[in-house]
């Protein structure tokens, strides 16, 4: 017959040992990931928005710098800065998926998964 104490989970040298089947417990840690996923695209939306906004300022400037007699809004600096802004916004996506998204998630999922379940 188990004690009480081997029911529930005991307790040796800090570490617990509940009779809960390991999927009742990844549960949690589903629901974790989702919660900071959430936040993760909360982020990456308003870095996205802020990265493009500073490249596009950056690029509006140059234009700027190079064509002073044409400084101010134009036809051409808007083709000029809407060119550059192409190839920028396939780059940005994609390191921003890895940076903000991906790492993150994948680090902290990989630490709780070593404190708790091994």
């Amino acid at each position: 017959m188990l004690s009480r104490c081997e029911r529930k989970g005991s307790a040796i040298a800090g570490i617990t040992y509940t009779s809960e089947p390991l999927g009742v417990r990844m549960i949690g840690l589903l629901r974790l990931a989702l919660f900071i996923l959430a936040i993760e695209a909360v982020f990456y939306g308003l870095l996205w928005v802020y990265l493009r906004s500073t490249r596009r300022e950056s690029l509006e400037r140059e234009w700027d710098r190079r064509h002073p007699e044409k400084a101010g809004p134009s036809e051409e600096r808007a083709a000029f800065v809407r060119r550059f802004m192409q190839g920028y916004g396939a780059r940005l996506r994609r390191r921003l998926s890895w940076l903000v998204l991906v790492l993150p998630l994948a680090v902290i999922m990989t630490i709780i998964f070593f404190v708790n379940y091994r």
